[in-house]
């Protein structure tokens, strides 16, 4: 379950997630909006807090997508470099 759909189905605020986790809330909506993958041991909390509900197979895309934009910054870089040294 997508940790999205899990606090608004527990009806679970941001602030209320932080604390169970230990964590910000504004660490919570990066994990809610894909923006940040949790550590481990904020991982292995969150499935204790969840009951399992949510897990790091729920974060498998988010995973991804932030290697892919990591991926695009590093070329992006490279670029510019790679221009001047020719």
């Amino acid at each position: 379950m997508k940790l999205a759909s899990f606090l608004e189905k527990r009806r679970i605020t941001l602030a209320q997630m932080g604390d169970l986790l230990g964590v910000s809330a504004e660490a919570v909506r990066r994990y809610k909006d894909g923006l940040r993958y949790p550590e481990p041991d904020i991982m292995a909390r969150m499935r204790e807090v969840t009951r399992g509900k949510v897990s790091e197979k729920d974060f498998h895309e988010v995973a991804m997508q932030l290697a892919a934009r990591r991926a695009e910054r590093r070329a992006s870089r490279r670029a510019p470099a790679e221009a001047r040294a020719s």
